[in-house]
């Protein structure tokens, strides 16, 4: 048990501070961060359902933020070592407990 609240302990920090961040989606479109994984509670309820295999791993994507540079041209932000560990801490959650629950 105490594993599964460090886990949404750290899904909560990696994800909170982005939370409300206007940005690009994948699909190209202005886009606002969700808010999975941005409250202790939206960290829980998300890999509760994990645990039966029902939330998706897209969820632990950012948008891709575009600010403007002194030379006012925009610059797109990606954050990928976030995404990394957000993306392995929920691969491992879900690859550890789900085959057990299908059996």
């Amino acid at each position: 048990m105490q594993q599964h609240v460090i886990l949404f302990l750290g899904m909560t920090a990696i994800y909170a501070p982005y939370n409300g961040y206007e940005g690009i989606g994948e699909d190209g479109k202005k886009s606002t961060q969700p808010e999975t994984y941005t409250t202790f509670w939206s960290s829980m309820e998300h890999l509760f359902w994990a645990l039966f295999c029902l939330s998706s791993q897209e969820d632990t994507k950012f948008v891709t933020f575009v600010h403007k540079n002194a030379l006012k041209e925009d610059v797109k932000i990606h954050h990928y070592l976030n995404e990394f560990f957000g993306e392995a801490m929920f691969g491992g959650l879900r690859n550890k407990l789900c085959p057990s629950v299908l059996m």
